[in-house]
C-alpha cells in the first residue's frame, strides 16, 4: 500500500509538474509572440513615418531655388549671347546646387536642373550630359506637365569610388518663372 501511494503521489505530482511547465511554455511563448509582434509593427510604422518625414524634406528641398533670387534670375534669363556668360551663368547655378549637396543632407547623391540646358551637381558619376534628349524620358514630360511633386523609382548607378552599386530615386518638380507664374522655366530632380 506505501508504495502504491508512493508511486500514486510520484505520478500526480509529475504529471502536475508536466502540465505546468506545459502551460507555462505555452504561455511564454504566445507573450513573446505577441510582444515580438508589436515590436516589429513598431518599427514598420517608425519605419512608415521616417520614409515620409524623408520624403516631404526632399519635396521642400525641391523649393530651395525659389529662395535665392540670383539663380531664379539666372535661371528665367534667356540663354546668354556669350560663351563667358554662359560660363558665369552655369558656375552660379552648379555652385548653388554644390550648395544643396553640402548642407542639408548628405544622402543626396545628386541634383540637377534642367533648363535650356543641364545644370548638375552629384557625389557620383552622372548620366546627365549636356547633349542628352531630356523630352525622351517620362519622367521629365510628367513634371512639365503636372505640378506635383513627380516620385521616380530606383535604378542601379554605378559608385565609381567604392566599385559597388547604389539604388538611387529621385524627386522630381517643376520650376516657374517668379515674375510670370504661367511660364515654365525648367524642373529640378
Amino acid at each position: 500500500m506505501t508504495t502504491k501511494l508512493i508511486v500514486m503521489a510520484g505520478l500526480l505530482l509529475s504529471l502536475s509538474v508536466f502540465l505546468e511547465s506545459y502551460a507555462l511554455f505555452t504561455q511564454y511563448t504566445r507573450d513573446f509572440q505577441r510582444q515580438s509582434s508589436d515590436k516589429v509593427q513598431q518599427i514598420i510604422d517608425q519605419i512608415a513615418l521616417n520614409i515620409d518625414t524623408y520624403l516631404d524634406d526632399l519635396y521642400r528641398l525641391t523649393l530651395s531655388p525659389y529662395r535665392n533670387a540670383r539663380v531664379m534670375q539666372a535661371l528665367e534669363e534667356p540663354a546668354p549671347a556669350t560663351e563667358l556668360e554662359q560660363l558665369e551663368k552655369t558656375r552660379l547655378i552648379e555652385s548653388y546646387l554644390d550648395e544643396m549637396l553640402i548642407y542639408p543632407r548628405e544622402d543626396i547623391l545628386r541634383v540637377s536642373i534642367v533648363t535650356d540646358r543641364i545644370y548638375s551637381s552629384a557625389r557620383l558619376p552622372t548620366r546627365l550630359v549636356p547633349d542628352e534628349r531630356m523630352e525622351e524620358y517620362d519622367w521629365y514630360k510628367r513634371a512639365l506637365a503636372s505640378q506635383e511633386y513627380i516620385f521616380v523609382p530606383a535604378r542601379d548607378n554605378e559608385r565609381a569610388l567604392r566599385g559597388g552599386r547604389v539604388e538611387v530615386f529621385s524627386v522630381v518638380k517643376q520650376l516657374r518663372s517668379i515674375s510670370n507664374t504661367q511660364r515654365i522655366i525648367g524642373v529640378i530632380k
